[in-house]
């Protein structure tokens, strides 16, 4: 549910800018950053190999931007956001370092540290304030870890610059599910339909709230048409689930033992 464009890790279109063109290398695996790049996209363990023999012939900083998109496409997120955030250290402006902060938070994010990419997309912020893909991404990793009034915050903030993002409304609502904000998650559950129309997730989720809200009929009528539309998806099975335990009698209060 992360923005898509976390996943294109397109700090290696910038290396040029960061860090000059830097040293070329015959090999046919890894010239530049180019090859590097889809070598990362399409063969991960192999530009990994092929990265360690670019270094020692002075690849430098292009060498280790080239290691950690690799290791993100190799499933390792961690050292991934390792080697991006050290990659700071040499970048020369403000929106550069930030940008490998961000590269770096998504990074431990995808790999389950959600404290970590909090951090980090907070030091990203304090170098580009206001930019509305960190602020969501900030708050994500915040509902990770039940930051969730600041992630309200944060939702509230991008959403001042990007007013139409279904996905935005959808993230906050969530929050303020978690918050027992029944009405504005409501609220923005509406809005996100509004803009997105039919969405299954949405649907999913507005059933919750409505139930959680005493509206069980509204619950199932969200279940049934997620239900509907396509039974054997994610959503459709969660659905099922949620309209089996609406219909489960309810327990009776557990006696006093005597």
């Amino acid at each position: 549910m992360v923005r898509n464009n976390l996943a294109g890790l397109f700090v290696l279109a910038l290396a040029a800018e960061v860090w000059g063109t830097g040293a070329a290398w015959a090999a046919p695996a890894v010239r530049d950053l180019g090859t590097c790049q889809r070598l990362a996209e399409h063969s991960p363990a192999e530009a990994l190999t092929a990265v360690k023999e670019w270094a020692s012939h002075g690849g430098g900083d292009q060498a280790r931007l080239c290691r950690a998109a690799a290791l993100f496409q190799n499933g390792e997120f961690t050292a991934a956001g390792e080697v991006f955030e050290s990659l700071t250290a040499t970048a020369r402006s403000d929106r550069q370092i930030a940008e490998l902060y961000d590269r770096a938070a998504w990074a431990f994010l995808r790999g389950g540290d959600a404290a970590r990419a909090d951090y980090l997309y907070s030091r990203a912020l304090d170098r580009l304030p206001d930019n509305p893909e960190m602020l969501v991404d900030r708050g994500i990793a915040r509902t990770e870890i039940r930051k969730y009034r600041e992630a309200v915050a944060d939702f509230t903030a991008a959403l001042s610059h990007q007013a139409n993002r279904p996905d935005v409304y959808f993230y906050r609502a969530a929050a303020y599910r978690e918050l027992m904000d029944l009405k504005s998650a409501r609220a923005d559950l509406e809005q996100s339909l509004r803009l997105r129309p039919g969405d299954a997730e949405t649907l999913v989720l507005r059933g919750t709230v409505r139930s959680q809200a005493g509206d069980a009929a509204g619950a199932r009528l969200d279940w049934q048409e997620v239900i509907r539309r396509d039974p054997g998806s994610p959503t459709g099975k969660a659905a099922a689930a949620a309209l089996r335990r609406l219909d489960e009698p309810a327990q009776p209060p557990a006696q006093a033992p005597r």
